[in-house]
């Protein structure tokens, strides 16, 4: 009787071990979640945003009234944002006035596809092209060329596949693309032309 409860106390004892083997092996082949949340550096459309904007600035929604546009009474709505930093071109006003097809007025909702929601009150970063009218967003690529910009210094794009990039990193990214794009146009076949043309995307 002995023996046969030492024998069973010894089987336990390997399946236990082996269990705490198991469990450890898939312990180191289960991905650190940090790892799974860390921030890329940069996306790879933002090239193509930098070569394509007139402006791009860092922007607060301050207001967004909505009106019926003449003479076809679509819904229109105005965001008003006022501008806390520019990285390319020079807007006529730090106040800025985007207005876009969309909105919802007297019980009425029209939308406009790839129009960037925005949130009134929030910081963005805007990729703009002025002059492309209501029916077009002014942001370039639509949704894409926004940023909403969060206090604890995330960048997250609200169109595409709405990747959360590092603000700071992305704004660095960008000061370097406006740099490239800025510089004097240089030999056809020189360093600096493959720096533009990677700057540019192409």
């Amino acid at each position: 009787m002995h023996r046969r409860s030492t024998r069973h106390l010894r089987t336990g004892r390997r399946i236990a071990g082996a269990i705490v083997l198991v469990l450890a092996g898939f312990c180191t082949c289960v991905p650190d979640a940090s790892a799974q949340t860390q921030e890329p550096v940069a996306s790879n459309a933002v090239p193509e945003l930098v070569a394509a904007a007139e402006w791009i600035l860092v922007a607060d929604l301050v207001e967004m009234p909505v009106r019926r546009s003449a003479p076809d009474h679509r819904i229109v709505t105005d965001y008003h944002f006022s501008a806390m930093r520019t990285l390319l071109g020079q807007p006529p006003s730090n106040d800025l006035v985007l207005s876009q097809d969309g909105g919802s007025l007297d019980g009425e909702t029209q939308a406009m596809a790839e129009a960037p929601a925005f949130v009134l009150g929030a910081r963005y970063l805007l990729f703009v092209r002025p002059g492309s009218g209501e029916r077009l967003p002014m942001v370039v690529g639509g949704a894409q060329g926004v940023y909403r910009l969060s206090i604890d210094g995330r960048a997250m794009a609200l169109g595409g596949e709405r990747e959360i990039l590092n603000g700071d990193d992305l704004l660095a990214e960008i000061d370097r693309l406006v740099a490239v794009r800025k510089a004097p146009e240089p030999a056809a076949g020189g360093p600096r032309a493959a720096e533009r043309r990677a700057a540019s995307g192409h």
